[in-house]
């Protein structure tokens, strides 16, 4: 923890995590409405997804198993961006983490957690939402602590 910073100079830094973090966040939150599309005409609706009040996220499921996509800040050198938490309730209800991804101001899967070779095709939201729905359903449901 550095406990030498310059009170000046903090004053930009969370000033320009807040901006990129804010960008990120209403990018990535953009995606529910394709989301939204592919659930009902590409997966026959085997597949929900709604947003969580505050810009908090998403709430969804995958063959009616829940999930959670939670997005909160987080600097990297000095830039912001956000940072998602997959989650699925465990036997006793409680959240319980099954993933976590980086995106940066455009929404996008951020450094090492970008597509390998690029995303080429245009296809980044597909592949996002794709993911995380593999994730949910390959992730075992436990018994909570």
């Amino acid at each position: 923890m550095n406990f030498q910073q310059d009170p000046d100079e903090f004053v930009g830094y969370i000033a320009q995590v807040s901006r990129d973090f804010g960008h990120a966040r209403t990018n990535f939150l953009d995606r529910l409405e394709h989301w939204k599309t592919l659930a009902e005409k590409k997966y026959g609706k085997l597949v929900t997804i709604d947003r969580l009040p505050d810009d908090r996220g998403f709430v969804g499921s995958v063959l009616g198993k829940p999930f959670h996509m939670l997005i909160s800040p987080l600097a990297v050198n000095g830039r912001g961006r956000g940072e998602v938490i997959v989650t699925t309730p465990d036997v006793n209800g409680k959240q319980s983490e099954v993933s976590r991804f980086n995106v940066d101001r455009e929404g996008d899967l951020a450094d090492n957690f970008a597509i390998e070779g690029g995303d080429r095709d245009d296809l980044m939201s597909v592949k996002i939402f794709m993911g995380v729905l593999r994730k949910v359903l390959e992730t075992p449901t436990h018994c909570g602590r």
